[in-house]
């Protein structure tokens, strides 16, 4: 047989996606949202990236919370650090979207500027962060949906559960 063509057919299936390797590159690309300050994220991944640090990180605290108080102690804290750290990021990302440099991060701490910077849309053409976020998909307009319907949901049921005392 013609050994080129056989080189040729397996550099083909070689180069082709696989189903695993297009999973890899979307975790890839989901660790790097929460891991960089490189890059832009729209509103909607905002909510979600933040919908699912929440659930991570309370998850965790509540799965240790019958540890004895040292190891709760120092794996609270621990937590706390990296909840920061990530949130911050997102921050980060989200003022970046803006144009602007991530010491803008620091506006969150200004109650009516921080739901400006959660709710208007970014800069619609590409800037020195990057360019304009894909949209995002329906999963993540899920999660981001959660995490706004969420808090509203768990204070009804505490307001529920004080009023049944």
């Amino acid at each position: 047989p013609n050994k080129s063509l056989v080189c040729d057919a397996t550099r083909w299936r070689a180069s082709r996606p696989t189903a695993q390797s297009l999973e890899l590159q979307m975790k890839l690309t989901t660790i790097n949202k929460l891991l960089s300050v490189q890059g832009r994220i729209n509103r909607t991944e905002l909510f979600a990236y933040a919908f699912l640090i929440s659930l991570v990180y309370y998850s965790v605290l509540i799965s240790i919370s019958y540890a004895p108080s040292t190891i709760y102690n120092i794996a609270g804290f621990i937590i706390i650090v990296l909840y920061t750290a990530s949130s911050s990021i997102l921050i980060i990302k989200r003022v970046h979207d803006y144009d602007e440099s991530a010491w803008y991060a620091l506006l969150m701490f200004i109650p009516i500027v921080n739901l400006y910077i959660m709710f208007t849309p970014g800069s619609l053409s590409p800037n020195r962060f990057g360019k304009q976020p894909a949209p995002p998909s329906i999963l993540l307009k899920i999660l981001a949906a959660l995490f706004c319907i969420l808090p509203f949901v768990l204070i009804s049921i505490l307001l529920n559960l004080n009023n049944g005392i």
